[in-house]
């Protein structure tokens, strides 16, 4: 038999058998609502052919009651989008380094190319103040080892030594000045001269040696410093 639910009025159809002696209460498949059905006279009760056409399955959607409770967890983010966030902190991680590098490298750079300090400049890194160039930065003369001899009867005062790079960068090796003084620390005599490498990277070490022909006799000291830029040579 098709029973109509009052109060969503979906029809569905249940054995008449099962309501018989005296009826039995029913729910509606539709909209879960219960009511008292009673059973059906023995003459009324259809063959099962008869209803064939009227046993129309309720629709597809879930009572009320079951969407009322539904509650999906949160769906997890994308593979793609953990890789992109990686790949972002990884770029991100690479410029800080290089950032780093720029800023503590800033000096030594500075001084392997000169031009870098105006970028650093540009960009608001600068010293803040023009940077005063040390003649021979860097460097040091060791040993110093003086000796006099005569050569065609003219007396000279030969100067020998070594230039060292004590720096972590290349430097440049600017001219050279002897400067005699006698015993009261008054200079009395001087002159210029260059070392045959006009470069020295870090650690390494040049040998040089010059003279002085007919040297003062009141010289009793000697001393030899970088002078000019090392673009003078």
């Amino acid at each position: 038999m098709i029973l109509s639910c009052p109060s969503c009025s979906a029809r569905f159809a249940v054995d008449a058998g099962a309501l018989r002696p005296s009826g039995r209460t029913v729910k509606c498949g539709k909209c879960a609502h219960q009511w008292r059905e009673d059973a059906p006279p023995p003459d009324e009760t259809p063959a099962v052919g008869d209803v064939a056409d009227d046993l129309v399955p309720p629709p597809l959607d879930p009572p009320q009651s079951f969407r009322r409770r539904a509650n999906l967890p949160a769906l997890p983010q994308p593979r793609k989008r953990r890789r992109s966030g990686a790949a972002a902190a990884l770029v991100a991680s690479i410029i800080l380094v290089a950032a780093g590098i720029l800023w503590l490298g800033r000096a030594p750079l500075t001084e392997i190319w000169p031009p870098a300090g105006a970028l650093y400049a540009a960009v608001g890194l600068g010293e803040g103040e023009e940077k005063t160039f040390v003649p021979g930065e860097g460097l040091e003369v060791d040993p110093v080892t003086p000796r006099r001899e005569t050569d065609a009867g003219v007396p000279y005062l030969v100067i020998e030594g070594e230039v060292v790079n004590v720096s972590e960068v290349p430097r440049e090796v600017p001219r050279m000045i002897a400067i005699l003084s006698d015993a009261e620390d008054v200079q009395i005599q001087n002159w210029t001269f260059a070392v045959d490498v006009g470069r020295l990277g870090p650690g390494e070490r040049v040998p040089f040696s010059t003279r002085l022909a007919n040297p003062s006799e009141r010289a009793t000291a000697i001393k030899i410093v970088f002078t000019g830029s090392p673009e003078t040579r």
